[in-house]
């Protein structure tokens, strides 16, 4: 039978053994399409979670098999996405949202935010003991908080509520359902998300090499083939070490989160709004705020933005443009809590829930 490699999982290389595979994923992508600018999205499960939202679209990812084959989208089947190397000996993809006994939810927001905030990468015994209370450990979901209700959390529920009691999502072999590597770019994310909130921690131990363990170390080139399964490595380049990838910079791309300037901010946050806006009657003011949806609490105090002729665009930008330009974390809900009519000064509440990831925004 095929065998889950250990140089991968419940080890210090969890997070460059992954950004590696993304990376020379992402090249062959690149070279088969023609498309050198092609990248990988992020499946941001802790805030994206609608069964029949993104990803889960019949032009993105298809959706949920109901613990059966995945029946749209364009991996739907044998014929159009035949499995030839599968652990459970199944040829099409399966998926079962939520449908494993207790695993019927995934990660929050807040247990993302617990999970940064753990300040150590990892430790002796480097292993995925329940009581190892590390970055690494945690964000892979064996180690959970003492509140939680699940036995695993992060990374491997993702996995578990995705696939199902049966899913592909599943085995060893999970990288079969596409998902994964929106999954795991999202997982890389946080890597980097946490290296920057902690610039003054290891970003990545072991310094030295683990007894027993190759690929561990920090110079110490990871393993990508098992030499008893193939004869000839995945990829042409030599095999990366952590130090290699530790900083993503250094492999040429950058996240949404490190770009966005109050600027690019604004005109998200319009270019998103404009589907509401089109929807309203004239009016001549909005009140607005921003809150931060990892700590629940506003940023600022309302702000008011007015335009004098009763414009849509006008009074919203106006309210945009007093936005807060010190965005200190990466989530954010704006608010319009009041808006002015033209008939009668009528005011009215209406909640407009846009989750807004620095440049990126999601309504």
């Amino acid at each position: 039978g095929m065998r889950m490699p250990m140089w991968a999982h419940r080890c210090p290389a969890f997070f460059p053994w992954h950004r590696e595979l993304l990376y020379q994923f992402e090249k062959e992508l690149q070279r088969v399409s023609g498309s050198p600018d092609l990248g990988i999205p992020y499946w941001d499960w802790s805030m994206d979670q609608n069964k029949a939202g993104v990803p889960w679209l019949d032009d993105l990812m298809g959706g949920d098999g109901n613990n059966g084959p995945v029946t749209t989208g364009p991996f739907a089947g044998n014929a159009n996405w035949p499995l030839t190397l599968s652990e459970d000996g199944q040829d099409h993809l399966i998926r079962g949202f939520g449908l494993d006994g207790p695993f019927n939810r995934l990660p929050t927001p807040a247990e993302v935010n617990a999970t940064l905030g753990v300040t150590t990468y990892d430790t002796a015994p480097w292993s995925d003991a329940p009581s190892l209370a590390t970055f690494r450990n945690q964000m892979e979901g064996w180690h959970v908080p003492p509140e939680s209700t699940l036995p695993i959390g992060m990374h491997n529920l993702v996995h578990v509520w995705v696939g199902g009691p049966n899913g592909t999502m599943q085995p060893s072999t999970s990288p079969n359902d596409p998902v994964f590597f929106l999954h795991h770019a999202n997982v890389d994310r946080l890597w980097a998300v946490w290296q920057q909130r902690n610039p003054a921690v290891a970003h990545y131990l072991p310094a030295a090499d683990l007894p027993g363990q190759p690929g561990q170390g920090l110079n110490s080139p990871m393993t990508f083939y098992d030499p008893a399964l193939s004869s000839t490595p995945p990829w042409a380049d030599p095999p990366a070490t952590p130090a290699k990838v530790v900083d993503h910079h250094g492999l040429g791309y950058q996240y949404d989160y490190e770009t966005a300037s109050p600027t690019e901010f604004r005109q998200a946050v319009m270019m998103t709004s404009a589907k509401h806006l089109r929807a309203m009657k004239p009016h001549d003011h909005f009140k607005v705020h921003l809150e931060d949806l990892l700590e629940g609490a506003p940023l600022t105090d309302e702000w008011t933005g007015n335009s004098a002729n009763f414009s849509i665009e006008e009074a919203f930008k106006d309210a945009i443009g007093k936005a807060p330009t010190d965005l200190p974390t990466d989530y954010f809900r704006y608010t319009i809590t009041e808006i002015g009519y033209e008939e009668g000064g009528f005011t009215e509440i209406k909640n407009l829930f846009v989750k807004i990831k620095r440049a990126n925004i999601k309504s």
